[in-house]
């Protein structure tokens, strides 16, 4: 007999069967032989094995009974709905096959991960934004970042999407911070809220989240943050966003200065980055005529592809004739915890009625650590 019938049960038991029916046969067989000849020892030696096999017969039934009977209480004690099931039964870890769960994936405008994708970025932040409080009439006056008031209280609002169009995240955690104007400064938080985030496509979204933030008494100019707390998120990448812009009146040049920091607790080396990649207006969805069955085509092929072609880095230059300057330059190198003022300089060959963005990229040891947008205008 090979492993495959050794391991199935039904060989097992007719093994089983044919060794009960052998010995049976052997005692009956020497239960005949021993009358024939008249021994006595054969004669006991298979009324022994008989004595034997009416004793285990009486044993298996008894034992056949018992299992009856639990089992009939087991029925008996069960919920109407398994009643006639054998519902304790089974594996006792079940494993669910990835079509069963769905996992939400909250997101917001996020410069980390989206280039980490190989796209360009905005430090001014489309998710992200201010107002004054709500005044009488429930209106809420819009506030640029670049002109808050020291020791004024402004309301944070923040936009939050849903990658997920099957499950939702329900009392989800929505951090806000603020930070001194620059790169990888400390963060300090301005407090939290929870939303209920709905699925991609459902009324309500995306959701909009908001907090009151007084500033800090010193005047000076900071940045936002937004941070989505979700433990079991398909996507964690995607819920950082971060507004930081200054904005700069071109007197040829026009000067910024902002911080440069090594929040790592290792020695690291910083290289700045420029392009003029700006957020471009959404393109009109396209009319997708009706098919005979009442439903709509899908989007042409390569189309997603050509979208995201034209956001990559690389393609977004500083215009003709622009040129920004860093000092103490464009490469350096921080001790973990030492921060730096670095000075750019953004010259441009004429006029700028239009405020145009210098975006300044900062890369530790090829990482991004951050970074600001600037706005140049006459």
């Amino acid at each position: 007999m090979n492993r495959s019938k050794c391991r199935d049960p039904r060989w097992r038991w007719l093994f089983v069967i044919l060794a009960v029916l052998v010995v049976l046969l052997a005692a009956v067989i020497l239960l005949l032989v021993g009358r024939l000849y008249d021994s006595l020892f054969l004669f006991g030696l298979a009324l022994a094995v008989l004595v034997g096999f009416a004793l285990a017969g009486a044993l298996a039934l008894a034992l056949l009974a018992y299992v009856l009977f639990r089992r009939w209480c087991e029925m008996r004690g069960a919920p109407p709905k398994g009643q006639g099931t054998r519902e304790q039964t089974g594996p006792i870890a079940v494993t669910l096959p990835s079509t069963i769960y769905k996992r939400p994936d909250p997101l917001i405008y996020s410069q980390y991960f989206l280039m980490a994708q190989g796209l360009a970025v905005t430090w001014d932040n489309p998710d992200i934004w201010l107002t004054e409080l709500p005044a009488a009439d429930g209106t809420m006056a819009p506030v640029a970042s670049t002109e808050i008031l020291a020791g004024h209280t402004y309301r944070v609002h923040a936009r939050i999407y849903n990658g997920s169009p099957e499950a939702p995240a329900v009392g989800m955690p929505v951090l806000f911070a603020y930070l001194d104007f620059g790169i990888g400064v400390q963060s300090n938080v301005i407090g939290f809220t929870v939303v209920n985030l709905p699925v991609k496509g459902a009324a309500g979204h995306p959701v909009e989240a908001f907090h009151d933030w007084t500033t800090p008494a010193a005047a000076g100019h900071y940045c936002l943050q937004v941070g989505l707390l979700w433990p079991d998120d398909a996507r964690p990448g995607n819920n950082l966003g971060q507004e930081n812009i200054d904005t700069k009146k071109l007197t040829s040049p026009a000067t910024f200065k902002f911080p440069v920091r090594n929040d790592a607790p290792m020695r690291r080396a910083f290289r700045l980055e420029t392009d003029g990649y700006a957020l471009p207006r959404p393109p009109a969805c396209p009319e997708r005529p009706l098919r005979e069955d009442g439903t709509r085509p899908g989007r042409e092929a390569g189309a997603h592809a050509a979208r995201l072609a034209a956001h990559q880095r690389g393609k977004h230059p500083l215009p003709a004739g622009w040129s920004v300057t860093f000092a103490p330059g464009p490469e350096f190198v921080l001790a973990a915890g030492e921060q730096i003022e670095v000075t750019a300089v953004v010259t441009a060959p004429g006029a700028v009625p239009v405020p145009r963005p210098i975006n300044v990229n900062a890369f530790a040891d090829g990482t991004l650590a951050g970074g600001v947008t600037l706005y140049v205008h006459s």
